[in-house]
């Protein structure tokens, strides 16, 4: 995003990030599952949903404040 040209290499960078984001999310919630010490899949499935509301709501908010 640092180094974007243009507005088209933003969206296009904007556009790999959300790929990105969307591949990784269901392992992350299935790695928490498998990695959970006490084996109850609706805490770790709760944690997975807590840190994905989590991060999109403190990423903008913080990018704000340093803005």
């Amino acid at each position: 995003f640092a180094i974007a040209a243009s507005l088209a290499w933003l969206f296009a960078a904007r556009a790999v990030q959300g790929l990105a984001v969307g591949m990784i999310s269901g392992a992350a919630a299935a790695a928490l599952v498998e990695l959970d010490p006490a084996p109850q899949e609706d805490r770790a499935a709760l944690f997975a949903a807590l840190a994905q509301a989590g991060g999109s709501a403190s990423g903008p908010l913080i990018a704000g404040m340093l803005a």
